[in-house]
């Protein structure tokens, strides 16, 4: 016999098993480095270092990642070095943006506190949105660029 008062039990414990489920994990597709870096390992699908503007001995993006640190803090790192006949890198510059971030179904957005309109070197806006990836990595689409971050220093 159907009740009514089993049928919100139930509904009641899976609402409830949802809920503990979705709570206990901080990142959409796994628990969320907190500490380590999530290396940037592409962009537009190419390995690094990723030729700006095309060219072999021009400004390439050498290193990056993006680091999630313990009460909600995030930092945001990029080095940019040329390339010459050596096969050396030199750097050219690099940037680091201290934020703020926070959990969406499926992304991770990220406010950076320092940020300011204009600035040569750093995040192009103020704020990134990283889209969780199945294989516990990040994709960040920014102007035209497709930027991955996978866990340390592994690819994904």
């Amino acid at each position: 016999m159907y009740s009514w008062k089993s049928a919100y039990l139930r509904s009641g414990l899976v609402f409830g098993v949802v809920v503990i489920g979705l709570s206990t994990c901080n990142h959409p597709t796994g628990l969320l480095q907190i500490g380590e870096p999530y290396s940037l390992r592409t962009i537009n699908g190419r390995a690094l270092p990723y030729a700006v503007n095309g060219t072999a001995d021009g400004p390439a993006v050498t290193q990056g990642s993006v680091t999630f640190l313990a009460g909600a803090q995030a930092q945001r790192w990029e080095r940019m070095g040329r390339r010459g006949a050596s096969s050396a890198d030199s750097v050219v510059w690099e940037w680091m943006q201290p934020g703020s971030y926070y959990n969406q179904l499926g992304r991770v957005i990220v406010r950076y506190s320092n940020w300011q309109p204009g600035q040569q070197n750093g995040p192009r806006a103020a704020a990134d949105t990283l889209e969780a990836t199945a294989s516990g990595g990040f994709i960040l689409r920014q102007a035209g660029q497709v930027l991955q971050f996978c866990p340390g220093n592994e690819d994904c």
